[in-house]
């Protein structure tokens, strides 16, 4: 017999270094009278592997507002695998994809807090740091994001009954308490 339950697990997503996609350097150079262009997006996780796993996009874009108008962008792909003999019945609800979007002013060089902006703030993206530059090039790690991804999933568990009459605990009650999932792998290309 099988059961259906939800959990709501949460890993931490980190793009460490963005890639220079256009404009005429890698330099984001924020300053006072400046503009920087920020978007975070979280896309809606989709099921893989036959449902036996679950993958989300995360992607973070910064652009210069001056002349060259440098382009940095970094993706990555949050991957959660189920544990043997689980199957991912859908992803549910009370969560959106992340889609955010600032023009910041000035120099920018520490970590924002962007958890709590609109566009991340009841999303996937449960927290969420973001950097735009730093000292020189910005894809050399000046630009990065970090934080923590929430995926709501509702799983169907086999629960094996015990084979001796003592008392030992089914495959759902050993679940209970534990992360279900096995591992966490990031950087993954999206599957269909």
């Amino acid at each position: 017999m099988s059961k259906i339950i939800d959990f709501f697990p949460q890993t931490e997503v980190r793009i460490a270094r963005l890639n220079h996609v256009s404009g005429g350097d890698a330099d984001i150079f924020s300053k006072s009278g400046r503009s920087t262009h920020v978007y975070v997006r979280a896309f809606t996780p989709v099921p893989v592997r036959s449902s036996t796993a679950v993958q989300c996009l995360v992607e973070y874009s910064v652009e210069e507002g001056r002349s060259n108008n440098t382009r940095l962008l970094g993706r990555t792909t949050v991957t959660m695998e189920l544990e043997n003999g689980m199957r991912l019945n859908k992803i549910g609800g009370g969560f959106k994809p992340a889609n955010y979007y600032e023009r910041i002013m000035g120099e920018q060089h520490g970590l924002m807090d962007i958890s709590d902006r609109p566009g991340i703030s009841g999303s996937y993206l449960q927290t969420c740091r973001i950097r735009i530059d730093g000292k020189g090039d910005d894809d050399q790690g000046n630009a990065s994001l970090e934080g923590t991804l929430i995926l709501p999933l509702r799983v169907e568990v086999e629960d094996e009954a015990p084979s001796t009459p003592s008392r030992s605990f089914s495959r759902l009650e050993m679940l209970q308490g534990r992360p279900f999932f096995k591992s966490v792998k990031l950087g993954l290309p999206m599957e269909d």
